[in-house]
């Protein structure tokens, strides 16, 4: 289908890669890594032919078609959603080539297997012709779109409507539909959502044609790579299997690189010893000369070298109360008429690792910005715990920094008190060093500008820390050191992102966000999955046919799926009232606590509570009691919340049986 011959490219003095040599067949899906200005996306345009290499060729099979993910669309945006979509080839255009294509692969191949393959992926093309009358070309748009986080409700909206996350989602459906022979996507997770991203996963796994991409998501490239190209300092290598087994497998490398190098320092030793004891001496002055020359030839084994990482320390949070935020009844929307949420009940607590999830749109960010304090609520209570401090690090954080500020001045700006010593360390820790600190903003790379915005958050100790997307424009290995420090991190933590592995290593709790709505799960993003999916598959028992088909029982089967819903919800609300009771006490007993508990610290701070003895220890005696009644409701409400997700868990499995 591909083959990449000695592709090598440089900008002037500096080589981004060379000698760049693979071959992709038809069901390849080939993942290109590296570090932030490796030559990822130059590798990829050259690939494509939309960019020339210094030497190397690129060979595609004649007839193979092509289909390239742009960064700017080319959508009409007066055009319906769906036409614009729907403008790929039509179904019978796509078989036929394919079929053309496979019978030109079977008459030059003369691998036994591969003969199998393309014989039993011709009869599967053969028989979706025969019967394509069945299927139509809006049809499968719809179902991309659907994958994609489109309503029903968007497919006649004119383009011009969307906002550009959406346009992007939109060109890509239209490159899907058309089923290039290659598919190039540079970052194609980027404007999705999780869901989203989970779908994309599985098409490309089905996909008929090859692929090439870019991603810094590592749980996208395990799901989806069956070859990986690594771009690294001193060569650009192919590893067949994943991003996992490409881990694996540069490891052992190293490994056999380390051993290598010390036997060969050890030989070494050894032959310079003999030469150094035995150089003054006639009688072995032949072995001498044959030792020295064979040391003069040798090939000197040495190891790569590495790339430097981020190597980020979070500063350890300050103490502060168990309850870090509570939101009650929080009411908020962008335009008076219609909120986005009303009557939201949320607490978060000391040590809580949180991810918001849910669907584009359904307002993870506006439930983050309430949290970190950057809007208002319009109706209700935003109430923060004692002695908490928080750092919000928003989306488009990197467009915040000044462009005319240097490196050093711009990190300034986050701690005017703190010495150009003290803000070197920070920001060679971020790997900006020697000169790099007297750069400009502007000049500054995505990833550069990510790191920088980065430094500036965690330079202060923070015991509240609420994140929106923090690994965009970031490389795996520094998104891997985030991880690991947001880990470690013994604060409260908040973050919205589509980078499962982050919340999977980070988070203790999923709230799910939804319809101004939230669910709150225990564990991390898997344990959320897999609740999900088995809440999915008890209600799939009773959900009706696609509304594709036309069928004559749709009635009588939707009737029957919400009878079961109904009986589901109730069965829950029955076995969880009491519960659900319990907890609205206790919350409403912590509000008390918290009252007084106000209250006695202000009397306590007034230096003239200590004149009346008697009295001073009598409130810090009431103060110690209601701080423990505090915490143990505090601890009931957490068991009781277990409880209910037990509950819903042992009710979903029970009708699934």
């Amino acid at each position: 289908m591909l083959t990449v011959s000695n592709i090598t490219k440089s900008f002037g003095d500096r080589t981004l890669f060379s000698d760049v040599s693979f071959t992709l067949t038809g069901r390849d899906r080939l993942g290109i890594v590296g570090t932030n200005g490796s030559g990822k996306t130059t590798l990829l345009d050259i690939i494509a032919g939309r960019t020339d290499c210094d030497s190397g060729d690129v060979f595609i099979q004649k007839g193979a078609s092509i289909g390239y993910l742009e960064q700017n669309q080319s959508l009409n945006p007066e055009n319906d959603l769906l036409s614009e979509v729907a403008r790929a080839r039509s179904l019978a255009q796509r078989l036929e080539h394919k079929r053309q294509l496979i019978h030109e692969n079977l008459a030059v191949t003369t691998d036994p297997d591969e003969q199998r393959e393309l014989l039993a992926e011709l009869g599967e093309i053969e028989t979706h012709y025969e019967h394509s009358g069945g299927y139509t070309l809006e049809y499968e748009a719809k179902t991309i779109l659907a994958g994609f986080g489109f309503g029903e409700s968007d497919f006649k909206r004119p383009v011009s409507e969307f906002s550009g996350g959406w346009v992007m989602r939109a060109g890509l459906a239209r490159l899907l539909l058309s089923e290039p022979d290659i598919l190039f996507l540079d970052e194609p997770t980027n404007y999705l959502d999780l869901d989203a991203v989970v779908w994309l996963e599985q098409f490309l796994r089905n996909y008929a044609g090859a692929v090439l991409l870019i991603s810094h998501d590592r749980t996208f490239l395990n799901n989806t790579a069956t070859k990986i190209i690594a771009l690294e300092p001193s060569q650009a290598k192919l590893y067949h299997g994943n991003y996992i087994n490409y881990l694996m497998v540069r490891e052992k490398e190293r490994e056999t690189i380390e051993a290598t190098i010390k036997n060969q320092e050890r030989f070494i030793d050894s032959e310079q010893r003999f030469i150094d004891r035995f150089r003054a001496k006639n009688t072995k002055a032949t072995q001498v000369q044959s030792r020295i020359k064979r040391l003069e030839k040798m090939e000197r084994v040495t190891e790569a070298r590495k790339e430097k990482t981020v190597r980020l320390s979070i500063p350890p949070s300050p103490r502060c109360g168990k309850n870090v935020i509570n939101l009650n009844k929080i009411g908020f929307g962008y335009d008076d008429n219609e909120f986005l949420y009303r009557n939201l009940d949320l607490i978060l607590l000391r040590g809580d690792k949180v991810a918001l999830v849910g669907p584009n749109g359904a307002g993870k960010t506006t439930l983050l910005k309430l949290l970190a304090g950057i809007l208002s609520p319009a109706e209700g209570i935003r109430t923060l715990g004692h002695n908490v401090r928080g750092v919000y690090y928003a989306q488009f954080q990197t467009e915040q920094l000044a462009d005319q500020n240097t490196v050093l001045a711009e990190l300034r700006r986050a701690a005017v008190d703190e010495n150009d010593e003290r803000l070197r360390t920070v920001l060679g820790a971020f790997l900006f060093s020697g000169d790099d600190v007297s750069k400009k903003v502007a000049v500054l790379s995505g990833g550069e500008k990510a790191r920088l915005a980065l430094a500036k958050l965690l330079l202060r100790p923070a015991n509240f820390i609420l994140m929106d997307e923090p690994t965009n424009h970031l490389d795996i290995p520094s998104r891997d050191v985030l991880v690991d420090a947001l880990s470690s991190y013994d604060g409260t933590l908040c973050i919205v992102t589509h980078d499962r592995d982050l919340i999977d290593k980070t988070a203790n709790k999923i709230i799910e966000v939804n319809n101004g709505a939230v669910t709150v799960y225990l564990g991390n993003y898997s344990d959320y999955r897999y609740k999900k999916e088995q809440e999915s598959a008890a209600a799939a028992k009773y959900i009706a046919v696609p509304d594709s088909v036309d069928s004559p029982n749709r009635r009588e089967l939707d009737k029957e799926r919400k009878r079961r819903e109904g009986e589901l919800r109730n069965e829950l609300h029955q076995k969880t009232k009491h519960l659900k009771n319990r907890i609205g006490k206790i919350e409403k007993e912590i509000k008390v606590f918290e009252a007084r508990i106000t209250e006695i610290e202000a009397v306590l701070a007034d230096p003239s509570s200590c004149e009346d003895q008697k009295l001073f220890n009598d409130m810090l005696n009431e103060y110690e009691n209601l701080k423990n009644r505090k915490e143990h409701a505090e601890e009931e409400w957490l068991e009781i919340s277990e409880e209910i997700e037990g509950i819903k868990e042992e009710v979903y499995r029970n009708n699934e049986e």
